[in-house]
């Protein structure tokens, strides 16, 4: 399967193409996605449940219902109450990741890291 490179994205009278790599997470707006890239964020006309779809799931991975994160940005994972964790970002953006998907992180994490054992 064929995964998004670039996004194209329509802001203030112009349009212009985003590497997703650039992307650092993603979180939900209704039928919306802010795409949050260094201190810039994007408004895109999607819902995350469709980008997902259309992202590597190699490069991002969904923490919660409301978010989506490119692992190789992650620095830092903390833990919190029934398993919960706080992911900290390189740019120090801290984001909570949700029990729900805590073995979808644990896989990923393991996938993109090449660790074998148990992460979490």
């Amino acid at each position: 399967q064929r995964y998004l490179e670039r996004l194209v994205v329509k802001a203030a009278g112009r349009i212009f193409f985003l590497p997703v790599s650039e992307i650092d997470w993603i979180e939900s707006a209704d039928n919306y996605v802010n795409l949050h890239c260094g201190r810039e964020s994007h408004l895109m006309r999607e819902t995350l449940s469709g980008l997902e779809t259309k992202l590597n799931p190699e490069e991002f991975l969904r923490i919660r219902h409301s978010a989506i994160v490119n692992l190789k940005r992650i620095k830092e994972l903390r833990p919190l109450f029934k398993g919960e964790y706080e992911i900290v970002l390189q740019n120090g953006v801290k984001l909570t990741s949700s029990r729900r998907y805590r073995s979808k992180l644990e896989t990923g994490l393991s996938r993109f890291s090449g660790f074998t054992g148990s992460i979490l």
